[in-house]
């Protein structure tokens, strides 16, 4: 009998994922579009900087208790279906959801290992109901970029 047949196919692939210690497709895309955002909050891409719909969060809120801090990025842009497709638009969501202290990381080295651990400590999270081992610690070197 299959035991694969209760489970998703994102599930297996996750469970494969997890078995030969890479992250899935999403996850690694998620990481390369972050590091990139980072480098242009901390102003280390000369080239390209933030599209004017984005900006930082500056501080004012109507809630009594907000999320945002003085690195979140928010859009003057409502979200939408057509704008949740777009590069900017999808990452400073992401960015948003990152702990303040690896978004206040200003060193880009020190910022993609923690990242990265950050990513792995989430995957292994959101898929641990794909299959019940425990997530292990992860060969950083295989996704990190030399600085």
């Amino acid at each position: 009998m299959d035991l694969h047949l209760s489970y998703s196919v994102e599930e297996i692939y996750h469970v494969h994922c997890k078995q030969l210690n890479i992250l899935p497709l999403r996850y690694r895309f998620d990481y390369h579009d972050l590091k990139f955002f980072h480098s242009l909050v901390h102003q280390y891409n000369s080239c390209t900087n933030l599209p004017h719909y984005l900006t930082f969060f500056a501080g004012s809120s109507r809630l009594r208790r907000s999320h945002l801090d003085h690195l979140s990025i928010i859009s003057s842009i409502p979200p939408g279906k057509a704008i949740s497709k777009f590069y900017f638009y999808r990452t400073h969501l992401i960015w948003n959801r990152l702990p303040l202290g690896l978004r206040e990381t200003t060193r880009p080295g020190v910022f993609k290992a923690e990242l990265l651990k950050h990513i792995w400590k989430e995957f292994v999270c959101t898929s641990a109901s794909a299959d019940n081992s425990p997530g292990s610690d992860h060969d950083i070197s295989y996704f990190t970029d030399v600085v």
